[in-house]
């Protein structure tokens, strides 16, 4: 009985997947190119990144985009990135990577 039911859910879930447009994301190249990486961040959690009421950012998420943005020699564009919007800004090509 249970194995029938899970063969039903991963045969639905699979059939649902053929209908979900698939997203391209840009590549290494593109991102180089642009001369900028988007980096998804929460806004507010303390410690790893906030968003302060100037408009900058602090924390260690923010240090790590920095340093992942220099170690490709681009700038880090930081996006604000709650949690669940975090795969639908990754799949909408909002952001390159996430960090949390």
């Amino acid at each position: 009985m249970l194995k029938k039911l899970f063969a039903t859910g991963f045969a639905a879930l699979a059939g649902i997947m053929l209908l979900v447009p698939a997203s391209e994301a840009r590549t290494l190249d593109e991102i180089i190119k642009a001369g900028v990486i988007r980096v998804g961040v929460q806004p507010n959690l303390p410690g790893n990144s906030v968003l302060k009421p100037d408009g900058s950012w602090e924390g260690m998420d923010i240090e790590m985009g920095w340093a992942i943005a220099k170690s490709l020699g681009v700038k880090a564009e930081f996006v604000p990135s709650k949690s669940p919007q975090r795969v639908p800004i990754l799949v909408s090509d909002q952001a390159d990577i996430m960090l949390g």
